[in-house]
């Protein structure tokens, strides 16, 4: 009986789950997330809290980047020195975007490297 109740509501709430989140496999989900699911949260819930905490992490994170004593951006926000990493990781749109200052970052002595 109880075993019903479980696969029923784990039936359920994975179908609730792919409504939400679509393009996310149950194999992807931390396992952070299933102990709150252990702990009687839904799924989706669960999920949902795991996915803010990660937005709040990742914007504090580029924040702290930004404002760090190491930060080569200039007041516009925008990098004035490239590393060869750096150029590696941009996108062909970045690199034109960004061209004059990968040239000088270049020039200043080669690419310092990460």
């Amino acid at each position: 009986m109880q075993d019903n109740i479980q696969n029923e509501r784990f039936s359920n709430e994975t179908e609730e789950f792919y409504e939400k989140y679509p393009t996310v496999d149950l194999d992807d989900v931390p396992k952070s997330v299933w102990e709150s699911v252990k702990g009687g949260k839904s799924l989706s819930d669960a999920y949902g809290e795991h996915r803010c905490r990660m937005e709040r992490i990742q914007k504090q994170n580029e924040e702290n980047r930004q404002r760090s004593t190491g930060s080569v951006t200039s007041h516009s926000g925008k990098r004035f020195a490239y590393t060869e990493s750096d150029v590696r990781n941009m996108t062909r749109q970045q690199i034109r975007e960004n061209y004059d200052a990968i040239i000088k970052s270049m020039q200043r002595g080669n690419f310092a490297r990460r």
